[in-house]
Parts: structure tokens; sequence; C-alpha cells
């Protein structure tokens, strides 16, 4: 089969060693940039050592693009976290179909960042999705689907690395059934009336509210954790004083408070106490300037941390 491959990052990247181990043959890359390289290789950087032809990724946004497509006699047209909007003309253009890797069970999530988005509100499981691109973002038929358990530990960058994992298993089902009979491709409709669509930016413009529960800010927590990677929302807002630091480390402790929320109650070698609506929440590590530092040798009993407003 020929293939286009319209990606960047990891999931881009290992899409096409995929493609390139089942021995089909890669019409070009388009490839976006990444906001870091993985493992110190890049798509555009492997497709160029692998001699595959390498092209803009803003040609699919092109209705002229379809033309060459045609031309290039391509089956299969596949979108691996690329975040440019394929015009209609490019879309019917391959001869089996174009499709996109979505790393959430489709309707539910559909949008940007949805790893981040499921992490911070508590879900049990997520998943991911391979679908027929239509001209609505996310709202394709749904060819590909699986999920799996988000445990407590887990935070964006597990769910993430699971949601690739899972994807690459899709994509390997969509690439048998495409070589052998496109017929069999599902096209299942999606309930667009159970569809939840999700912005890029981070919840409550990346600012910390102490009162709330603390299982909600620990959640907010793992969603913002990508290291070794940066986070698509960095890390929550804090002010300390007069300064704004972010948090990162902390976890709930099940011990019960009624001091004003914020207020820093103990301070030991494992972190320090913060008072949320319900329980102490355990403070270990923050975030100021470009540096990491173990909240135990910032914070003191008896101060506060506040809210910066979202305006800020």
């Amino acid at each position: 089969m020929k293939i286009l491959l319209v990606g960047s990052g990891a999931a881009g990247l290992q899409t096409f060693k995929q493609i390139r181990r089942r021995g089909h043959q890669l019409t070009a890359v388009l490839s976006t940039p990444a906001p870091y390289e993985f493992r110190g290789a890049s798509l555009s950087g492997l497709a160029e050592k692998e001699g595959v032809p390498i092209w803009p990724g803003t040609l699919v946004t092109e209705p002229c693009f379809a033309a060459v497509v045609r031309a290039h006699q391509v089956d299969l047209l596949l979108n691996v976290n690329s975040l440019h909007r394929i015009c209609p003309e490019v879309l019917v253009a391959p001869r089996i179909g174009a499709f996109n890797f979505h790393p959430s069970l489709l309707p539910d999530y559909a949008g940007l960042n949805a790893p981040s988005w499921a992490v911070f509100h508590g879900e049990k499981s997520h998943g991911a999705t391979i679908h027929w691109v239509v001209p609505t973002i996310d709202a394709g038929s749904i060819a590909y689907q699986g999920k799996f358990p988000i445990e407590d530990q887990d935070t964006c960058a597990t769910v993430s690395f699971n949601c690739v994992k899972l994807g690459l298993a899709l994509i390997d089902k969509l690439l048998h059934a495409a070589e052998s009979d496109a017929s069999t491709i599902p096209r299942i409709a999606q309930d667009l009336t159970r569809r939840r669509y999700f912005r890029a930016g981070p919840p409550q413009r990346g600012c910390i509210r102490w009162a709330t529960p603390a299982r909600e800010i620990v959640n907010f927590l793992r969603a913002c954790e990508y290291r070794p990677f940066p986070s698509p929302w960095g890390h929550p807002r804090i002010r300390l004083g007069g300064t704004q630091i972010h948090l990162v480390s902390a976890r709930s402790t099940g011990q019960a408070t009624d001091q004003l929320p914020g207020i820093i109650g103990q301070v030991s070698d494992a972190g320090a106490m913060v008072s949320c609506v319900d329980e102490w929440l355990l403070v270990s590590e923050l975030l100021i300037g470009d540096s990491y530092q173990r909240a135990a040798t910032l914070l003191r009993t008896g101060c506060r941390l506040e809210d910066i407003s979202e305006a800020d």
C-alpha cells in the first residue's frame, strides 16, 4: 500500500517504524516540528535518514493538495499527532480513506490534551481510537477502539504512553484490514449526543484553588506531570508571599483539617502539610523559576499559600 503519514512526536515516529516493518510504501511524511524530540529522534529526521520525502504539514489544509494525493495514488492517509485540520478535498483523495489516531475513547474527550483532562477528572479508565476523518474534529466514524485502566499513581505521562501503545496496536489492525480487504474496516457512527470536547489549555487557567477537596488538587498535579518531557499544561500556579510559584508534587493524607485553606501546617523532610477544604495535603515539590525544589526547604509553618486569580 501507498501511505501518506501526517504526524509528529513519539506517536508519529513509532507509526513510521510500524509502517516500514509491515513493508508498505511511505509516499511522504508531512511533518510538524514537535516541541521536543523522542529519545533524540524526530519523525522528519527518521524520514530523511530513510530517504522518505518530507513535505510541509500545512499542505493538508490546501484543497489543491488533493490532486497531488491522487497523482501519487495514495491508498491511506494516516494522521497521527498532527494539529493541522485536513480540508475536505484532501480527505476524499486517498483510495481507501483518511484516518486519525485520537488518545481517548471517542466520543468522550474529543479535542486536545485528552489524557490530561481524563486524569484531571479522576477517570478510572481511558483509551484510544482510530477513526475515519471528517471535516468536524474528532467526529468521524470509529474504525477501532480500545481502553485500559488508570491507576491512582498514573500521570499524564503514563496515560499518554499507554494511549500511544494501544494506538499502535489499533493502527496495526487498520493496516492489516486495509491490505487484505479494505471493505472490512469498521464504520461505527459516534453517538455525538455523548460528545465532550475539551480545549488545549489547562483548567482554571492553571491556578490552584485551595478551597477544593485535596483529591481534586492531586488529580490536577497528576494531569500536569509529564516529565521527562515538557508538560502541555505546565505546573499549577500558586502564590507564596508576593511570588508566583508552581506546585509540582503532593499527595492526600486523609487527615481532616479545620484550618483556613492554604495554611501551612507541620513541615518535615517529607514535605509541608497544607490545608485544603477537607483534609491536609502533603506538598513535597515546588517549581520556582526553572528550579525544582523540596517544599520543606521553602515553606514555613503558619504561612499561607494563596490562590492566584485566573485573571492574573
